[in-house]
């Protein structure tokens, strides 16, 4: 899985955005970006879950605008979108992974002034290539970032019981609009028949490592005799793409349910979550099946 990276800048540079997309893509999933937006509306929101789902952003400050304060000369600078995109990205990446690709002549405030600066005089494709040659050097250099958020999944450590008919579970952990962490995911028999599904009611954000513990509820849709379950889970990184942890089940319409897990967490790709969500029973069964055999290489090596 490559690193992805948020490219910004006003429409006005959306030719030299697409010159740096094909510059990147062999080193890393570009998300370029030149959409304005109003305070307060839903764009906004989507830019605030992307900066938890991209590795990099690189935002282009180039004279689009013109500033001016009182007495003080006038200045060409990069629009307000930008500024404040760049700023806000550069809050939850950090320096090192913010980038401003900043034209000769154009303002930078001095708020941004330690995020990674790339100068350039002209978007000619001598300029263009050195930019893209900077950008690529710093993400071979940096890799991903190691987060929690994410597809994973859920692998059992512990020797499944005839009274559990799920192989294997696919699960998202991701962010409410509020920021809080959330689980949501579902369980799969070796066939490929939905055994389980379940979702966080509170959890609780760790760091060093980064994990969650959280609280669910769930149930066995096809089973009508099943009880509502619940329990508790927790999962902490142990590197960028695997995560260990446990879940607990238990019932309260039936004592006997009471279980505790423990799990190996490897990460997925969204085209697993598109195999499991799609109509063909026979290649959700084929991609259960080798996430299965993977999984027992790894448990036996």
């Amino acid at each position: 899985m490559k690193p992805r990276i948020f490219l910004g800048s006003s429409g006005q540079q959306a030719r030299l955005l697409e010159s740096l997309t094909r510059g990147l893509e062999q080193v890393a999933d570009v998300e370029p970006w030149t959409t304005t937006f109003s305070p307060g509306t839903s764009t906004l929101e989507r830019l605030v879950e992307v900066t938890r789902e991209v590795d990099f952003a690189a935002f282009v400050f180039a004279q689009d605008d013109w500033t001016s304060h009182g007495d003080v000369p006038g200045q060409a600078s990069p629009r307000d979108n930008v500024v404040f995109e760049a700023g806000l990205f550069g809050g939850v990446l950090g320096m090192r992974r913010t980038f401003i690709l900043h034209a000769d002549g154009a303002k930078l405030p001095s708020d941004l002034l330690g995020l990674t600066c790339v100068r350039y005089a002209e978007a000619t494709p001598a300029q263009v290539k050195a930019i893209n040659q900077k950008l690529r050097g710093a993400i071979v250099k940096e890799g991903r970032l190691a987060r929690i958020e994410g597809l994973w999944w859920q692998h059992s450590l512990t020797l499944r019981t005839e009274r559990e008919p799920s192989a294997v579970s696919l699960l998202r952990i991701s962010r409410n609009r509020h920021g809080g962490l959330e689980v949501s995911g579902r369980a799969w028999q070796e066939d490929g028949t939905l055994s389980a599904r379940y979702r966080s009611e509170a959890s609780k954000e760790m760091t060093d490592p980064s994990g969650i513990f959280y609280y669910w509820n769930g149930e066995r849709p096809r089973d009508p005799d099943a009880p509502l379950l619940e329990g508790t889970g927790e999962i902490r990184l142990e590197s960028v793409d695997r995560a260990v942890g446990y879940w607990t089940t238990r019932a309260e319409a039936d004592p006997t349910i009471r279980e505790r897990t423990s799990g190996i967490y490897l990460r997925a790709e969204p085209e697993d979550l598109a195999v499991l969500d799609g109509g063909d029973q026979r290649g959700r069964a084929e991609l259960i099946a080798s996430k299965l055999e993977e999984w027992r290489s790894i448990a036996s090596s």
